[in-house]
């Protein structure tokens, strides 16, 4: 089972889990007015002194001072977007780009979508619309009311492009404090030109 996981994932369990857990918590740092207490819970670390030492290790600052610096930095320009409906789908999906050839032969058609843990251009799940039900590995994208941000009308880096979609769009009430939906397709030219996020 670790093998499997490992080939999945391209690390162990316990890695993930912590590299899972501390990615969430700082999205929820950057988009939450919950104490770090609260965060540290909500992300499945028993210890508030042990979530501490292992931001600190991980991000290089204390959570409270992270929240600080990264106040204000999200930048003040207006976002381009259009609100869309999408129906809910499921997807075949994998962590390792070298997987997806595997995808598109599994694939119904469409462009392989690239989904963003916590908002992270840098933690990404490839994902196609499957064809065969049976696959284990699959996420479902809720239907409903979706932004489609304009990326190249922007002007932005995609950190940037992202960290104002969160800001304008993410309500932890709304979430019950877990990561938004968001992904973009990735075309055969390998640019981006939208972002869709949930709302």
């Amino acid at each position: 089972m670790q093998r499997l996981f490992k080939n999945y994932t391209n690390t162990n369990v316990a890695e993930y889990l912590r590299s899972f857990r501390l990615e969430r918590a700082r999205f929820l740092l950057k988009f939450s007015d919950e104490k770090v207490s609260v965060i540290a819970k909500k992300c499945g670390f028993a210890n508030n002194e042990t979530f501490i030492r292992l931001f600190s290790k991980f991000y290089g600052s204390s959570p409270l001072v992270y929240r600080q610096n990264i106040r204000g930095k999200i930048p003040k320009k207006e976002l381009l977007y259009e609100e869309i409906e999408l129906p809910e789908i499921k997807l075949a999906v994998t962590h390792k780009p070298q997987n997806i050839e595997f995808l598109k032969s599994k694939q119904s058609g469409g462009d392989i979508l690239v989904l963003l843990e916590n908002g992270d251009i840098n933690s990404k799940i490839y994902a196609a619309y499957s064809k065969d039900g049976s696959l284990s590995s699959y996420v479902e994208l809720s239907g409903g009311t979706w932004a489609k941000i304009d990326i190249k009308g922007m002007n932005l880096p995609i950190e940037d492009i992202l960290d104002k979609a969160c800001e304008i769009f993410y309500d932890p009430n709304l979430y019950k404090f877990k990561a938004p939906q968001i992904y973009f397709s990735l075309t055969d030219d390998k640019n981006m030109d939208f972002i869709y996020f949930k709302i």
